[in-house]
């Protein structure tokens, strides 16, 4: 009975490393052909899946609007322009919110019934965290910051 279950147990790991080179040698050989195959996909379908994946991106971005805002805070604090670089970047202000933060701010400040909601800090010299952010109207945002509106 030993040898019987041991002989089996062989076949099996055998037969498994043979499926195994099998499947491996298929896709070793045929790589070029799945590569080709990819690229003149993408080439023909190119504007098409284009405008599929700007759909879907707007469609995220309604159903999640806090998003939009998480993205200009984290651009902001990494100093992708001047003016980012001198006042957020040599000042040491860091982004210490998450999207779930920056989601629950939304819901907590009403952001969803404002015509245009800007995230404010309260303390500019401290850093965006839950406590130090809110979310205001664009005219109340600008008002604190005297910037005038186009």
């Amino acid at each position: 009975m030993k040898i019987i279950r041991n002989c089996a147990k062989k076949y099996r790991e055998t037969h498994r490393e043979l499926l195994r080179e099998k499947q491996s040698l298929y896709y070793r050989t045929h790589k070029k052909q799945y590569k080709k195959y990819n690229k003149k996909y993408y080439k023909e379908n190119f504007e098409r899946l284009l405008k599929e994946n700007s759909a879907y991106k707007k469609k995220y971005l309604l159903e999640n609007p806090w998003i939009k805002s998480f993205n200009s805070v984290r651009d902001r604090v990494s100093g992708n322009g001047l003016l980012d670089k001198r006042y957020y970047l040599e000042k040491g202000i860091k982004n210490k919110l998450t999207i779930k933060d920056i989601q629950i701010l939304w819901f907590r400040d009403k952001a969803y019934a404002m015509k245009k909601p800007h995230i404010h800090r309260i303390d500019s010299d401290d850093h965006y965290s839950m406590t130090n952010c809110i979310f205001l109207e664009a005219k109340d945002h600008y008002m604190i910051h005297r910037i005038k509106i186009g």
